[in-house]
């Protein structure tokens, strides 16, 4: 830990912190309510990733230490056309968290966000589901670009 000269900010590079974002599109990942997990179809790609704890190509953050954590998730959904759901999932090997938004038919982009503390344990896992209902089929696209619209982050807090 570093504690800076200007107004005692600390720095701390060993604190499990990363974020990851989705870089290209996902095409008919969901929207009849299939269950779409960040990472498995496209590669995440990493802004940083302190302790390397987050698996890019499984879209699995794993807990190095017994901790509270806080997660951050957003889902860039388009090419709805009468999408009336969209759900975002943390799931942990202690719990799932759940953000949901009823709608009417909506058409065009959507673009849930959510956060949340979760207890981890030690090797204790992470992943984020992303879903859209509403849809005869899974035609909705889950975006990915370099602006990190489709992403998933997260850092220990205590």
């Amino acid at each position: 830990m570093t504690i800076g000269t200007n107004g005692g900010i600390y720095t701390n590079t060993l604190q499990p912190a990363f974020l990851s974002y989705q870089a290209s599109n996902a095409t008919n990942a969901t929207g009849n309510s299939t269950n779409y997990t960040l990472g498995t179809t496209v590669d995440l790609t990493g802004i940083f990733d302190q302790n390397s704890n987050m698996n890019n190509t499984t879209g699995t953050f794993t807990a190095p230490l017994t901790g509270i954590y806080m997660f951050s998730a957003s889902a860039a959904v388009t090419n709805t056309t009468v999408a009336n759901a969209f759900s975002l999932f943390f799931i942990s090997s202690n719990r799932s968290y759940l953000f949901s938004m009823a709608r009417s038919a909506l058409s065009g982009n959507q673009t849930p966000a959510y956060k949340v503390l979760a207890d981890m344990d030690a090797a204790d896992t992470c992943i984020v589901i992303i879903t859209a209902g509403g849809e005869a089929a899974a035609t909705d696209t889950v975006a990915g670009d370099a602006n990190a619209f489709t992403s998933f982050g997260g850092i220990m807090v205590a």
